[in-house]
């Protein structure tokens, strides 16, 4: 074979595989371009899941900050729903509620120290009107809430300066019928005859005047004033009594201070007497079953549930301590007392309510020798002999104490 022939074949071979090429890339072209098109659109598809899944994230975050501000929008109704519901029930809007009030028993010292200050703000009337009322305003809310107490500024200097009545006496009496209705004529009469008859201003409001312990930030006087006996409610008659008696000039300084201390004088027995007026009749003063008990651990005092089986106890307006009932397995069956506790956190004293113990042995943990033990322990070092020929029931008594103790002390923090 020439030359000529070898190059002629090794030409149509090349061109034959350049023609294969040619071919198979033509062939081969419409698939590389569909795989093309595939993954444009896996990529837009991927786009489209990220751009979803974002939205999906917004969406749940929406719904989360929707819940969260129905969540507050609760609360806030909750809130104002209470409020209201202290302050001005929806029902009682318009006519007033049927007397006697609602009442809660107040702190005597706290209305004698805003009854001074209600003086040196708008006169004797409204200073012992508004102490009263004021007070129970911010303890009950409604309907004290809605009563305007500077209605009494009439009443100053004896009814508009006239030294008639004096308007100590009247705004007193003026809190009293509201709160009582009907039952306000024993507790005037009372306060008509404390103020005719007591040597005023009292020991009390001088104290506090000189130890600068009223409400004012600037005394008219802050010494230790003459006491004298009005005879009268008359404003003038009281005014020359005492005047007489000091030897202070008509309508000095020192004169109207003592004005202002016999107006807190004034609303603090008004409160005094209330709280006495509530504790004769409040049903929850029974002397009969646990609240007998209460009264021999606290004489003298009201009792106010603060939630089952534990009692606050009032004096005066303060809360003074508290009881709780407690019981125990004792040797015949259950054992259940009253553990009564100062506010100091000193056991007041113990009284059995309950038990089924032997007669003569057991039942022995009802003797006030025993019971007595317990009386100024501190909540948390309570130590008392058991009963030798009660040992099981006396025990039984003492661990119920000691529990009653140190639950009690959490409420007299």
């Amino acid at each position: 074979m020439n030359q000529n022939s070898k190059s002629g074949r090794v030409v149509s071979i090349i061109l034959a595989v350049a023609l294969g090429f040619l071919v198979g890339f033509l062939v081969a072209t419409p698939v590389i371009r569909k795989d093309l098109a595939t993954e444009d659109q896996l990529v837009k598809i991927q786009e489209d899941i990220k751009q979803l899944d974002q939205k999906v994230k917004e969406t749940t975050s929406l719904a989360q900050m929707i819940k969260d501000l129905e969540s507050n929008l609760k609360s806030e109704i909750s809130a104002v729903e209470e409020k209201i519901e202290k302050n001005v029930e929806p029902s009682k809007i318009g006519p007033a509620p049927e007397q006697p009030w609602p009442y809660e028993p107040l702190d005597v010292e706290e209305v004698r120290k805003l009854g001074h200050k209600g003086y040196y703000d708008g006169g004797c009337a409204y200073g012992a009107f508004n102490a009263i009322i004021s007070s129970l305003a911010e303890k009950v809310g409604y309907p004290y809430n809605q009563i305007p107490t500077y209605m009494l500024h009439f009443g100053r200097g004896g009814i508009l300066g006239e030294e008639s009545v004096c308007g100590s006496v009247l705004g007193s009496i003026a809190a009293v019928n509201l709160i009582t209705g009907k039952e306000y004529a024993p507790i005037a009469l009372a306060l008509v005859e404390y103020y005719k008859n007591t040597p005023l201003p009292t020991d009390i409001s001088n104290k506090y005047a000189v130890n600068h312990e009223f409400l004012v930030d600037e005394y008219l006087s802050d010494v230790e004033f003459p006491q004298s006996v009005a005879g009268s409610v008359n404003c003038n008659i009281s005014k020359q009594q005492w005047l007489k008696v000091s030897g202070y000039a008509p309508n000095s300084n020192e004169q109207r201070e003592r004005c202002g201390r016999i107006t807190g004088d004034m609303a603090a027995k008004a409160a005094e007497l209330l709280n006495e007026w509530w504790e004769a009749k409040s049903g929850a003063q029974e002397e009969t079953g646990p609240m007998a008990k209460f009264k021999e651990i606290f004489p003298n005092s009201q009792f106010k549930q603060v939630e089952e089986n534990v009692y606050q106890v009032i004096q005066n307006g303060k809360v003074i301590g508290y009881v709780g009932i407690g019981s125990k397995k004792g040797f015949g069956g259950p054992i259940t007392a009253a553990v009564g506790i100062n506010i100091d956190g000193t056991l007041k004293g113990v009284r059995v309510l309950e038990q089924n113990e032997t007669p003569g042995l057991g039942d022995k943990i009802t003797d006030n020798t025993f019971l007595s033990q317990f009386e100024g322990l501190s909540y948390d070092k309570i130590d008392v002999d058991t009963i030798s020929s009660a040992t099981i029931s006396s025990k039984a008594l003492i661990e119920l104490v000691q529990e009653e103790a140190q639950k009690l002390k959490n409420y007299a923090k």
